[in-house]
């Protein structure tokens, strides 16, 4: 099986927006999931730091814009409201999680050092620097994944991140050839995607027409 971990910062990119989850690539990793070719793992961290982007990217946004202009559609009639707008994303998020067959990685049990943690951070060394010295959620995402690697060995790993910290603590922990690393979500859907055209045309064609009609 093809393990994959999205990284946060592969949902909102440079734009640091709240992230349409339904739309390439996203929809490509959730139709590549559904026909069996990789899975979603998901740190809890991870989980939680998304929902957190999201309730500050709402709250931004209903203290910006003050009408919609389709409030007057029943359907979204009270969406500016801040809660009722974040419960909406919150909703979306979940069921992207849903479609990717994602396995959740609870953080309860994690074998966390703290001397050294403490350590890395005021050694300004990886996933730390000196301007980004608040990265302990990446400590408790790196081991997740590790411990999630160690326990599924045979299979192949595939990490999405632009993060050079995380990426650079990650390798220091786990350095095995069963895992490759993207910095885009793009860059691995394209690479599937390529390979699957070639030997599978049928499934192709399946993707194309459940994104077509997933935008009608």
């Amino acid at each position: 099986m093809n393990y994959i971990f999205l990284d946060t910062n592969v949902f909102y990119g440079s734009n640091a927006r709240v992230q349409n989850y339904f739309v390439p690539p996203f929809s490509y990793l959730s139709m590549l999931s559904a026909y069996g070719f990789c899975k979603l793992i998901l740190p809890e961290v991870s989980k939680i730091e998304e929902k957190a982007h999201i309730k500050k990217k709402v709250s931004e946004f209903t203290k910006t814009i003050k009408v919609l202009p389709f409030q007057s559609i029943d359907e979204y009639r009270g969406l500016l409201n801040e809660k009722n707008l974040r419960d909406k994303f919150f909703e979306l998020y979940e069921k992207f999680i849903e479609s990717t067959n994602a396995i959740l990685i609870p953080m309860n049990d994690l074998n966390i050092d703290a001397s050294e943690m403490v350590n890395l951070r005021y050694n300004q060394a990886a996933p730390f620097s000196s301007k980004k010295d608040n990265e302990f959620q990446d400590i408790l995402i790196v081991t997740s994944l590790v411990e999630f690697f160690k326990e599924h060995c045979q299979d192949q790993f595939i990490v999405i991140s632009n993060d050079k910290g995380l990426k650079e603590y990650l390798k220091s922990k786990y350095d095995n050839d069963n895992i490759s690393y993207y910095d885009m979500l793009e860059d691995y859907t394209a690479s599937m995607l390529s390979v699957l055209q070639e030997k599978n045309s049928d499934v192709i064609q399946k993707f194309t027409n459940a994104i077509y009609e997933g935008q009608k």
